[in-house]
């Protein structure tokens, strides 16, 4: 059973963990929100840029994404029916 000091030292880790995440995570957005600001005010139809920019980017990661399920779901399928065979012979043996 844990102590009470082991315990308490490592929620204090966990704490200090979380802090550090979060204080990276919150300057890398404001680099990259910075970055798309400069770009908006630097274009005047720099919003739409962003907006189909993203757009076209989360069409192409849909369309990879469901390739690579395909391809995934194809190994499974041909792994599948190479077990069922050989258990299908397994037990035609028996």
């Amino acid at each position: 059973m844990p102590s009470a000091e082991k315990i308490a030292e490592t929620s204090r880790q966990a704490s200090e963990k979380v802090k550090e995440g979060t204080i990276k995570t919150s300057e890398y957005l404001s680099r990259s929100s910075s970055w798309l600001a400069q770009f908006q005010e630097k274009y005047t139809d720099g919003n739409l840029w962003v907006f189909f920019g993203f757009s076209t980017l989360f069409i192409l990661s849909v369309i990879v994404g469901l390739f690579i399920c395909a391809e995934v779901v194809k190994v499974l399928v041909d792994g599948h029916s190479w077990l069922f065979k050989n258990y299908i012979e397994l037990r035609n043996s028996l």
